[in-house]
């Protein structure tokens, strides 16, 4: 019986250990030139379900942007780690300390992940003067409707501006889920981007 609970003691011990041991392993990972390395680490962090090791890497990964996997990557090894709801949060709160590229990962992340946000995104996309963001933001409503998001959808359509024509398409597919009058003579109507 003694020996049997010094075994469990010393298993439960190893176990609680863990993260002391493997997590100072995956960050080194994440310094490393090689993006399988980074990604792996990544994906390790993300099964242990530890939301304060997941943003500590987000931060890390931002502070040392040379690092950052493209969006695409962040945003879908994200949907992997199980406790969303309790992670969108902490995102949110820090959003505004992280770099634009991250942001854009992040809000593509959260944009699959969770309904629930529609606030913060409008906040962001009626504050924001970054295009990607923007971009990222209008891609949320075109998937979440909200009627609030309609306004700064049509003057973005109907607006003619240099160099804004990927927001502008961004707005023009958000407003398919919007039916109404507006929308309904935007489609049947020429595109802004038609040729003449």
């Amino acid at each position: 019986m003694g020996s049997e609970m010094c075994i469990r003691d010393r298993f439960h011990m190893t176990k609680f250990q863990a993260k002391e041991i493997v997590f100072p392993f995956l960050f080194d990972l994440l310094g490393n030139k090689s993006l399988y390395c980074r990604e792996n680490a990544l994906r390790a962090l993300y099964s242990s379900e530890d939301i304060q090791a997941v943003m500590q890497a987000l931060t890390f990964l931002d502070a040392n942007e040379q690092l950052l996997p493209h969006e695409k990557i962040l945003a879908d090894g994200l949907l992997s780690f199980d406790k969303k709801e309790e992670l969108i949060p902490l995102l949110w709160e820090k959003m505004s300390e992280f770099h634009p590229r991250m942001q854009v990962s992040l809000l593509d992340y959260i944009r699959y992940a969770s309904s629930n946000w529609k606030d913060e995104m409008l906040s962001m996309l009626e504050t924001s003067q970054d295009m990607e963001i923007q971009i990222a933001c209008v891609r949320y409503f075109g998937r979440y409707q909200d009627e609030r998001s309609v306004p700064f959808l049509l003057h973005h359509v109907e607006e003619e501006k240099e160099g804004f024509w990927e927001l502008q398409n961004a707005c023009i597919s958000a407003l398919a889920v919007y039916p109404g009058p507006q929308t309904c003579l935007l489609y049947t109507s020429p595109s802004p981007r038609d040729p003449k």
